[in-house]
């Protein structure tokens, strides 16, 4: 199995994530492609969630994935067919899984014209919320198959504090 590079972050510094910073732009991207569809189909009013849909799809990627619960924790499975261990990351915040993958898009040499191709930019942002706090430092991951799965062990329960009388 290989091994899939696990970015952990805690409470306080979740919100300077750069990741978070990446997906901005990705954001920005599919909002400028939405527009640009809208734009080419003449400004025809009513297709905009068509339209962010299908930029979202073509500048994104949307791995398809399943997450299931498990006595001591979650199981998270998202297909990455094609993509090596190495240009696959996860970030794991309390509350929150992201997956994202950007790797070197290699342009093959080719001695023949290509008519068409449906082959895709392999480069995927997905963040997943957790149903229930998450214990960041367990978090571990398996990469077979093209299957991506992250075992994802729950918190451990705060304990309550036991607050006894001062004497008098």
């Amino acid at each position: 199995m290989s091994q899939v590079t696990i970015h952990r972050v805690d409470e306080q510094g979740h919100r300077s994530l750069p990741i978070l910073g990446e997906i901005a732009k990705r954001f920005k991207d599919v909002e400028r492609r939405a527009f640009e569809l809208f734009e080419k189909r003449r400004c025809e009013a009513g297709h905009a969630l068509d339209d962010w849909l299908k930029a979202e799809h073509e500048l994104v990627g949307w791995p398809v994935a399943e997450m299931s619960e498990h006595a001591d924790g979650y199981q998270l499975q998202v297909r990455l067919p094609g993509l090596d261990a190495k240009h696959i990351h996860v970030t794991v915040a309390p509350q929150e899984i992201i997956v994202h993958s950007a790797p070197e898009r290699e342009k093959p040499v080719r001695s023949a014209t290509v008519l068409w191709s449906e082959f895709e930019d392999p480069s995927l942002c997905r963040r997943f919320e957790l149903p229930g706090p998450i214990d960041t430092a367990r978090v571990s991951t398996k990469l077979g198959k093209g299957v991506l799965t992250v075992f994802i062990p729950s918190a451990e329960p705060a304990k309550p504090l036991e607050i006894t009388k001062a004497a008098a």
